[in-house]
């Protein structure tokens, strides 16, 4: 807004912005006011206008009779209980629990047909050595083995050492 040649000077939105700024606290004026005289009259005119316009808002207001204002304030009342609360927010959330609980049914509905492969199957292919471990190293195989077994264990596997641990007692 700072114009420092002649020629150029504030544009009406630029002296609006001045005559009535956004915060309603006024603004430090640019330097160009200080040099340029006719922008500086069309500030003051601005200015100017505004205040015309106030006064005659206020006079405007000020004519009001007290039954017009209650009339305006009934009507006031009357929109507002008119008016239905928004229920956005729960429809979103019901939307959004529905869609969930379709996702899932589908899912659910289709587990049964995924196939499992049958043990034949997977001997098979362990014997053709196509099965996930054919590309894995001999250390990973045995990490696998071991960690079967002590899931197998963990889950309550190794009958033996229990009949051995009740011989022992």
């Amino acid at each position: 807004m700072d114009r420092t040649g002649p020629e150029k000077h504030l544009t009406d939105a630029e002296l609006l912005d001045l005559a009535a700024p956004a915060s309603g606290e006024p603004e430090p004026l640019p330097r160009h006011l200080s040099t340029c005289e006719p922008c500086s009259r069309a500030l003051q005119e601005w200015r100017s206008a505004m205040r015309e316009v106030a006064r005659e808002d206020v006079a405007e207001l000020e004519r009001r009779t007290p039954e017009e204002w209650r009339a305006a304030s009934d009507a006031t009342m009357a929109a507002i209980r008119a008016a239905k609360p928004r229920r956005t927010t729960s429809r979103r959330v019901v939307r959004w629990a529905v869609g969930i609980a379709a996702a899932a049914l589908v899912v659910a509905l289709a587990m049964p047909f995924r196939r499992a492969p049958t043990p034949a199957a997977t001997a098979g292919a362990a014997a053709a050595g196509t099965s996930d471990m054919a590309f894995t190293s001999e250390a990973d195989r045995a990490d696998d083995a071991l960690l079967r077994d002590a899931e197998y264990l963990a889950q309550g596997g190794d009958d033996h050492a229990d009949i051995a641990l009740e011989e022992s007692l």
